[in-house]
C-alpha cells in the first residue's frame, strides 16, 4: 500500500511499503545479502574484540593487578640480593658494647647454650643433697637448670619468700639460691630430717653447711664429672628454679668450673660433639619490640640480628607456640651484608616524599617487588567469631586435598595469603597514610581494619577482638594435608572506610608480628626490601633521582612493568584486529557500493514510476537507506551477541590463566561502537553509490 498525501501534491512511502519492498528484494537477491552480512558481521567482530580489549578487559586486568600490587606503592631493595643469611651468636664484646650504648634501655647481659643436656649427659644429669651417709638425689634437678637460672640482681624479690630472710643477698659463684614450692620443700626436708617448713628449712641453711652437687656423665666421651655448690637460701615459688645474682654464672659453670669449649657459629659441624654453642641475651628494662627496633636502625650495628625469647632458648620457662614476653633479646650477627635499615633515612634526605613505608621479609609479609604475588608468606586467617574461628581451624588440621585447593569463605572468616590473588585476599596497610587517625598511643597489640573486611567478618561495634592465625606447618599423604596453626588475638581499635580486605598498623608490625607474636625465628625476618606507600606516586624523574644517589640499592615500580607489559600485549592484538577490521570494513564498503549501484541501475524503472506516482528524490532516497540498512543489520545483531559470548569467555580464559580474579563487565561500549560503525559505513556506501550512480545518468 502506498500512501498518498495533498500536501503540495507530493506522497510519502509509509513503513509498510518499504518492509515489502526490502523482503521481496531479499527473496531475489539471498546471495548477496548473505555475502554482505558474513563479511560484515566479521569485521564488526574485529572492531568489537578491539574496543573491548582495550576498554573492558585491558583496564579490568590494570584494575586487578593493581589490586594485588598497589599502583601507589614503591619498592626499596638491594641491586645484588643475599639469598642465603650465614649468621652466628655475637661476640661478649659486641653484647657488652650494645649494653653501654643503651645502658638505659638495658639491665645487664647473660648467656644462653644451646645444648640439650638430656642427651649432652646421657648416662647421669642429675644434683644430690651430700649426705653423711650417701647423696640423695633432689628429683627434677639437671644441669638445665644451671643454663636456665633466673637472675636476680635486679628482678624484683619478695623478701617475705626467702628464707632465711637477707635483706641484701649476695653469691658467689659456687653459691645458689633454689627456688621451690611446697612439694620440694617437704622432700628436702625429709632428707636432711628436719620439720617440713620453710620457716625450718631456712634456719638449717643458716646455721649448717648445705652443700648439693651435680653430678654429670657421658660414657661415649669417658667423661664424668662433680661440681658442688653451697645452698644460701631457700625462695617460695611455683617452680624448681636457680637464683643468682651473677648474670655469667652458667658460664662461670660450665666454661670456668667444667672448662667445656664453645662456639658461636651455628652452622659448625663439630668433630668434638662436647662443643656447646652459646649465644648472648640483653635484658630490656622496655617492651622488647621497642629496644630491638633501636638497634635495628643504628647505623653502628647494620649486621646486628635480634631474636626474641622462645621455648628454642629457654624450653622450662617458655612454652611451645606461645608468646614469650620475658623481655630477653638474643643478639646475633651475619657474615653476610643484610638489608641496611639506615638506607631509610638517606632516602627520606633526598625526598620527603618517602615516609611512610613497611618491610618485606620472606617468612612474614612479603613485597619484594618483582613478583606479581604478595601478601602475608604464609596462609593467614582472620575473623571475629572465636567460635567460627577455631571450628574453622580444627576443619583445616586434616583436609582433602581438593577441599583445600577449592577453599572459599564468604562470611566470618577470611584469609590473607601472597599466593592468592582475589580481591578478598587480606593485607597490611600502614596506618600513617590515613589522615585523621590518632595513632600515637596503637598498643603492640592493637590494630585498625578496613570497612570491608569488618562487613564481612561481620563485626560488632564496639569491643571486638581480632583472632588470626598462621599455617605454621603443613604435611601431606596423597590424599590430605594436615596442617598445623598457631594464633594470637589482637584489639580492634577502630575501623577505616576502605571497601579493600586490610588491617592496618605502623611500619614495624610487618616484622613484629610474626617475631614477638607468632615467633617466627628473626633470621626468616631479615628485611629484603622496604615497601614505600603514597597517596600520590613520586615520578620516574624523582625515582631516578634518588636511584643515582644510592648505589647499592635502587628504588622499583612494581606496577610499572606489569601496566607496559598490559598495555603492550594488547596493542598487539588490538594492532592485528584493527588490520582485519580495516580489511574488512574496506571489503563490506566496496561490497555494499558495489551492490548500491546494481540496485540504482537494476531498479531504475522502479524510481520512475515512483516519482511519476508524485514521490520525490527524499522519498526513494529514504527507500534505499532503509535497504542499505537492511543488508547490514543481521549481521549487527549476529556480531553483537557473538560479541557478548566472545567478551564472557574470554573474561573466564583469561582470569584462569593468570589465575586471577577478574570481574566481568559487560562490553557495552563495544556494542554502541559497532552499531555507530554500522550506521556510519551504510550512510557513506548510499552516498558514494548515488553520486556515481547520478554521474552516469546525466
Amino acid at each position: 500500500m502506498i500512501s498518498k498525501t495533498n500536501n503540495n501534491s507530493e506522497s510519502n512511502l509509509n513503513f509498510k511499503f518499504i518492509l515489502n519492498n526490502i523482503k521481496n528484494y531479499f527473496r531475489s537477491k539471498k546471495l548477496y545479502f548473505m555475502l554482505s552480512n558474513f563479511v560484515f558481521s566479521f569485521s564488526l567482530l574485529c572492531l568489537g574484540l578491539t574496543l573491548y580489549i582495550s576498554s573492558n578487559l585491558s583496564k579490568g586486568i590494570k584494575q586487578t593487578f593493581s589490586n594485588i600490587i598497589d599502583n601507589n606503592s614503591l619498592i626499596l631493595r638491594r641491586k645484588n640480593t643475599i639469598d642465603n643469611i650465614t649468621p652466628y651468636a655475637t661476640s661478649e664484646t659486641m653484647v657488652n658494647k650494645i649494653s653501654t650504648k643503651y645502658k638505659r634501655d638495658i639491665d645487664y647481659y647473660g648467656c644462653k647454650y644451646l645444648v640439650n643436656f638430656n642427651s649432652f649427659f646421657k648416662d647421669l644429669n642429675s644434683f644430690y643433697i651430700i649426705n653423711e651417709f650417701e647423696d640423695k638425689i633432689i628429683d627434677g634437678m639437671t644441669a638445665s637448670m644451671v643454663n636456665e637460672f633466673i637472675h636476680i640482681d635486679k628482678d624484683k624479690i619478695n623478701i617475705n619468700n626467702l628464707y632465711p630472710k637477707q635483706k641484701n643477698l649476695q653469691l658467689d659463684n659456687d653459691e645458689i639460691v633454689l627456688s621451690i614450692n611446697y612439694k620440694h620443700m617437704e622432700k628436702i626436708c625429709s632428707i636432711l630430717k628436719i620439720v617440713k617448713s620453710f620457716e625450718s628449712l631456712g634456719e638449717y641453711i643458716e646455721n649448717n653447711n648445705f652443700l648439693i652437687t651435680l653430678k654429670v656423665q657421658n660414657d661415649s666421651w669417658n667423661y664424668y664429672d662433680e661440681q658442688i655448690f653451697k645452698i644460701k637460701g631457700v625462695y617460695l615459688s611455683t617452680q624448681m628454679k636457680i637464683l643468682h645474682n651473677n648474670p655469667l654464672f652458667n658460664k662461670h659453670v660450665f666454661e670456668t668450673m667444667m672448662r667445656f669449649p664453645t662456639t658461636n657459629n651455628f652452622n659448625e659441624i663439630s668433630k668434638f660433639p662436647w662443643i656447646m654453642k652459646k649465644v648472648y641475651y640483653i635484658k630490656s628494662k622496655i617492651f622488647q619490640t621497642t629496644l630491638i627496633n633501636k638497634i635495628s636502625r643504628d647505623n653502628e650495628l647494620k649486621n646486628i640480628i635480634c631474636e626474641c625469647d622462645s621455648y628454642i632458648y629457654s624450653p622450662t620457662s617458655c612454652t611451645v607456640g606461645e608468646q614469650c614476653f620475658s623481655n630477653r633479646i638474643f643478639i646475633f650477627s651475619s657474615l653476610n651484608d643484610i638489608f641496611e635499615t639506615s638506607i631509610i633515612n638517606d632516602v627520606y634526605e633526598i625526598n620527603n616524599k618517602f615516609k611512610y613505608y613497611y618491610y618485606s621479609t620472606n617468612l612474614g609479609y612479603m613485597n619484594y617487588g618483582n613478583n606479581i604475588f604478595n601478601g602475608f608468606v604464609l596462609p593467614t586467617y582472620f575473623s571475629l567469631n572465636e567460635k567460627v574461628f577455631y571450628k574453622t581451624l580444627n576443619n583445616l588440621e586434616k583436609i582433602k586435598k581438593e577441599d583445600y585447593e577449592n577453599l572459599e569463605f564468604k562470611q566470618d572468616i577470611c584469609k590473607g595469603h601472597a599466593l592468592d590473588v582475589f580481591n578478598t585476599n587480606v593485607k597490611f596497610k600502614n596506618i600513617k597514610l590515613e589522615k585523621n587517625i590518632k595513632i600515637d598511643d596503637l598498643k603492640y597489640n592493637e590494630i585498625y581494619i578496613s570497612k570491608g573486611l569488618f562487613e564481612i567478618l561481620r563485626g560488632n561495634i564496639n569491643g571486638n577482638e581480632l583472632f588470626m592465625a598462621i599455617n605454621i606447618e603443613q604435611a601431606e599423604d596423597s590424599d590430605e594435608y594436615f596442617n598445623k596453626f598457631r594464633t594470637i588475638k589482637l584489639k580492634v581499635k577502630g575501623v577505616i572506610n576502605s571497601n579493600q580486605y586490610l588491617i592496618y598498623q605502623n611500619k614495624d608490625f610487618s616484622i613484629y608480628l610474626f617475631r614477638d607474636l607468632f615467633e617466627i625465628s628473626a633470621f626468616n625476618l631479615i628485611p629484603n626490601a622496604i615497601i614505600y606507600e603514597f597517596e600520590n606516586k613520586p615520578s620516574k624523574e624523582e625515582i631516578d633521582k634518588i636511584n643515582k644517589k644510592i648505589k647499592e640499592y635502587e628504588i622499583l615500580d612494581p606496577y610499572s612493568p606489569i601496566e607496559e607489559n598490559v598495555t603492550t600485549i594488547f596493542n598487539y592484538v588490538n594492532y592485528t584486529l584493527l588490520g582485519f577490521m580495516t580489511l574488512s570494513a574496506v571489503s563490506t564498503l566496496l561490497l555494499l557500493f558495489t551492490i548500491n549501484t546494481i540496485n540504482f541501475e537494476e531498479e531504475t524503472k522502479v524510481f520512475k514510476t515512483l516519482h511519476i506516482l508524485g514521490f520525490n528524490r527524499k522519498n526513494i532516497s529514504k527507500l534505499l537507506i532503509f535497504k542499505n540498512i537492511s543488508y547490514v543489520f543481521l549481521g549487527l545483531i549476529s556480531s553483537s551477541l557473538t560479541m557478548i559470548v566472545l567478551s564472557i569467555f574470554l573474561n573466564k580464559i583469561i582470569a584462569k590463566s593468570l589465575n586471577l580474579a577478574l570481574d566481568y563487565s559487560f562490553p557495552i561500549l563495544s556494542i554502541l561502537g559497532i552499531t555507530c560503525f554500522t550506521v556510519i559505513i551504510s550512510f557513506l556506501s548510499f552516498i558514494f553509490s548515488s553520486l556515481i550512480f547520478n554521474d552516469k545518468k546525466r
